[in-house]
């Protein structure tokens, strides 16, 4: 009687043993996370499903992931649905991408007027020029998968989870 349970609890630790073994061999496998990055303004409408859709597949997925918003001067609620949902969630940021960004670190700014000096490059209107910035300021690191989405383009729309 006590052989068998013996047994029984060695089957049941091994088989533990088995599944930490693969959640830590899984674990170590997708280490990077996804960054969206969603440039855009005046997305009110559609900024908390954008948020949430992304939120919801990292859940489903189990991979864990960043969301950067870069607003773009909205003069509507935009920012302040970006904000009350960072304020619930640290995984979001909001980043002014306006005119306004004299705060840029240097090696920001050499960055930036390194972009900016390539023909046909207007600069502050293209969503890679924002992941350069976001990258120089530490925002979005190297290990990140970025993902940057145009809100502004809607076959960009196709990049965000469903």
């Amino acid at each position: 009687m006590v052989s068998l349970f013996l047994g029984i609890v060695l089957c049941y630790t091994l088989a533990a043993v088995i599944v930490l073994a693969i959640r830590f061999y899984r674990g170590q496998k997708q280490s990077n996370t996804s960054h969206y990055v969603l440039v855009g303004a005046n997305h009110e409408l559609q900024m908390e499903g954008y948020i949430r859709a992304i939120r919801w597949s990292s859940l489903k997925s189990g991979s864990p992931v960043k969301i950067t918003v870069v607003d773009e001067g909205s003069t509507d609620e935009t920012r302040a649905i970006v904000e009350k949902l960072a304020r619930d969630d640290k995984g979001i940021l909001l980043y002014d991408g306006g005119e306004e960004t004299p705060r840029l670190e240097p090696a920001a700014q050499r960055v930036g007027a390194w972009y900016n000096s390539w023909p046909g490059r207007s600069g502050v209107n293209e969503p890679h020029h924002y992941l350069w910035l976001l990258q120089a300021e530490g925002i979005v690191s190297e290990a990140d998968h970025a993902i940057v989405v145009d809100l502004r383009q809607p076959e960009q729309l196709e990049k965000l989870p469903r």
